[in-house]
């Protein structure tokens, strides 16, 4: 039986994992893979003179960590992406196996450094903003966490955030604080070009009401020097609230790499 495990992080963004493109400017060419079973990563990898572990972290981010390939990754990434959707399983039943048509990027020599984080330039001033989950747990000191999506519509790039934190909250919700459910994009823009991978750092995120009358504001206190938000802080359009109650928390805001070396993924909108 073929066992997959999910790459960390895809559950944040499984649609944009499962669809994921390397970079063109770093593509040299695309690979359809020949009708029946004569292909394998491992051939195509000595077709071409690059090794197999550049081939997989190029199209398959997170598949490889610290310089070994996970099969189990691997196997996840031939049955879900986009580019290859693969059913056929070899003869030990351990592994998915190309059966033709599929694409593979290759990239071009030296462009790929495993596992290297790249931080992209300053690119934009306008930026757009969405809040997927909330938590704020516990009577008095409160636990908040959240999941945020920054996106840069400009350059087609989005991040994922975790924010986690404790604060000062008053409850009438017995049990917990509250729970915020997805909310709309918010767009919103800063004073010095920054890229989409760069709202990390401290952050004062202070929400308060219940049902669909929620007033909620993030304040990002690590930006670049010069830099914040316009306004600042930036209040928040969200999804509904189960429960009702007030709190603010200072907490550090995470960016999640969901499987890439630099927390950047291709978005053209929802």
């Amino acid at each position: 039986m073929v066992k997959m495990v999910a790459p960390q992080y895809s559950n944040l963004a499984p649609d944009l994992v499962k669809s994921y493109s390397p970079p063109e400017d770093k593509i040299n060419l695309w690979h359809t893979v020949k009708r029946g079973h004569a292909e394998s990563l491992d051939t195509i990898a000595k077709q071409y003179g690059i090794p197999v572990e550049t081939i997989l972290e190029f199209n398959f981010p997170g598949s490889v960590k610290a310089g070994r390939v996970d099969p189990d990754i691997v196997n996840w990434y031939l049955f879900n992406h986009q580019r290859t959707q693969c059913r056929d399983i070899t003869r030990n039943g351990f592994n998915y196996m190309f059966s033709g048509g599929e694409k593979i990027a290759i990239p071009y020599l030296g462009h790929v450094d495993v596992g290297e984080p790249v931080i992209l330039a300053p690119t934009n001033t306008k930026f757009k903003i969405k809040q997927h989950a909330n938590l704020n747990a516990s009577l008095i000191a409160a636990a908040d966490f959240s999941i945020f999506q920054i996106w840069d519509e400009k350059a087609g790039k989005c991040s994922f955030y975790t924010y986690w934190a404790g604060g000062i909250s008053k409850s009438v919700t017995p049990g917990f604080l509250s729970a915020t459910l997805a909310g709309r994009w918010n767009d919103f823009s800063v004073t010095k070009a920054m890229a989409v991978n760069q709202f990390t750092g401290a952050t004062r995120f202070t929400t308060g009401g219940g049902g669909s009358v929620t007033k909620n504001y993030i304040n990002f206190m690590d930006l670049p020097p010069g830099t914040q938000t316009i306004p600042n802080p930036l209040p928040l359009n969200t999804g509904i609230t189960i429960g009702i109650g007030a709190g603010t928390s200072i907490g550090n805001m995470k960016l999640e790499l969901v499987g890439t070396p630099d927390g950047l993924l291709p978005f053209k909108g929802p």
